[in-house]
């Protein structure tokens, strides 16, 4: 994967408004990040209170809040707390049920627990909720146990990117809109979409969206590979292939679906008619009805 350090390409200038109120605001920013760091602060004192400081080795905010790729109406709070490999899979879940359950306490929050690939906990609070993930600790990606695990470096990976080049926030917000409008953002399997991850990588790997979605217009299911190399063949049966950098192993988009492409082909080709169009697709026009 690779990212551009120069401008992130020529848009629509109709899109410099809607860019702008994709963009969350400081006092949007600020109370959020407050209020993750006061959750976090308590998990950590309920690792202290339970003697679980030898077990645990760290609590950490990841996911879109932590990259700062978050859409003001849609932000997830996910709260990571990192366990020593040693600690069974049993374990792992009644260890972060207890911390949850303590921290909720201290916070006032109600508590929930949801299920994925394995159990996780959700404190309820008046504003939001905060997604705590139990996951292993690893100290590079081939040492992983669960495919949670992975989520620290897809964190890091990220961040590095838009250190490097931070225009790219905007585009990535804005393709993140689009494909949400487009109703394909989600790796949920009733979505069959692009993961807000996958929607970073992409516009990271292209330098801006703009020149990623000049290269979607050409798009074939089962004929994409990023990058093309052998390791990517190996999933030749996918319609889509994005090598995740941080685990080679892995298709990050896996989870896309053949309607899904077409659809982002779709619209992609249509913006390569009209530039404008991308406009429309972000900020639908309303029909008003007497």
């Amino acid at each position: 994967m690779c990212s551009s350090s120069g401008d992130t390409g020529a848009l629509p200038s109709c899109l410099e408004q809607v860019a702008s109120r994709l963009e969350p605001s400081e006092e949007q920013r600020g109370s959020l990040e407050r209020r993750a760091a006061e959750v976090i602060a308590a998990l950590r004192r309920a690792v202290e209170q339970l003697n679980l400081s030898g077990v645990v080795k760290a609590v950490e905010l990841q996911g879109s809040l932590a990259r700062d790729t978050w859409l003001p109406d849609d932000v997830d709070l996910d709260v990571f707390i990192l366990f020593d490999s040693g600690v069974s899979t049993e374990g792992l879940r009644e260890l972060a049920g207890s911390i949850s359950e303590r921290a909720a306490d201290e916070l006032g929050a109600s508590l929930e627990t949801r299920y994925a690939s394995h159990p996780y906990y959700v404190l309820k609070l008046r504003e939001f909720e905060v997604e705590v993930v139990p996951a292993y600790y690893a100290s590079s990606p081939e040492h992983i146990v669960s495919p949670v695990d992975r989520t620290p470096f897809h964190t890091s990976y990220v961040k590095e990117a838009l250190s490097r080049n931070p225009a790219l926030k905007r585009d990535i917000r804005v393709f993140k809109r689009l494909l949400k409008n487009l109703r394909i953002y989600g790796a949920e399997t009733w979505v069959g979409g692009f993961s807000g991850y996958l929607a970073e990588l992409l516009v990271i790997y292209y330098g801006g969206l703009r020149q990623l979605l000049d290269d979607v217009v050409r798009w074939r299911p089962g004929r994409v590979f990023i990058p093309f190399t052998e390791e990517a063949l190996k999933f030749k049966e996918a319609p889509l292939v994005v090598l995740d950098p941080v685990d080679r192993r892995r298709n990050a988009a896996a989870a896309v679906t053949r309607d899904a492409l077409l659809k982002l082909v779709a619209a992609a080709r249509l913006i390569a008619q009209k530039e404008d169009l991308l406009c429309c697709f972000l900020e639908p026009p309303r029909v008003a009805f007497d």
